[in-house]
């Protein structure tokens, strides 16, 4: 299987994570967590195979 999701309805919902107002630690600490995945190697390559 060799074909590229480029039409963005093919993703159905988008997700989301929701956290309290109050709790800025937790939001930055999840946004840490997603900007460490989004930096790997791995996750590049499979953007770039799949997403563009």
């Amino acid at each position: 299987m060799d074909e590229r999701a480029t039409d963005p309805g093919y993703y159905g919902k988008q997700y989301a994570i929701a956290v309290r107002k109050d709790d800025p630690e937790l939001l930055n600490n999840i946004n840490a967590a997603l900007d460490v995945v989004k930096a790997s190697p791995e996750f590049q390559a499979m953007e770039q195979k799949w997403f563009k």
